[in-house]
């Protein structure tokens, strides 16, 4: 069959570029276990899982920013306005609470 093919070639993902699940051949989907940037803690090291802004505006913005699926970095400073972030082997970033609440993360082991 010509999506199974596809899926073969495309290494079996779970997830599209934006981290949205993407259905298998049975129709079930993985879940995405994180939680909203904006609730993250200083000092936790999170990993970037999904996009839940999908416009091009915003994605430019996370780009340029060094922001992807799979971006792993470490939570500097929070509070009621911003959450800073320094990114693997980068500067500092800072996003408003408005950005950091469009982007689901998860927590990983500092490296």
């Amino acid at each position: 069959m010509l999506v199974d093919r596809i899926d073969s070639y495309l290494g079996f993902p779970a997830v599209d570029p934006h981290g949205d699940p993407i259905p298998k051949a049975d129709g079930t989907m993985s879940v995405s276990e994180g939680f909203l940037l904006d609730a993250a803690l200083e000092g936790a090291c999170i990993r970037v899982i999904r996009v839940l802004d999908q416009s091009s505006e915003f994605l430019k913005q996370l780009t340029e920013e060094g922001i992807e699926i799979g971006t792993v970095g470490d939570v500097v400073g929070a509070n009621q306005q911003h959450i800073q972030l320094q990114l693997e082997q980068e500067a500092v970033i800072t996003l408003t609470h408005e950005m950091a609440g469009r982007i689901l993360v998860n927590m990983v082991e500092a490296s």
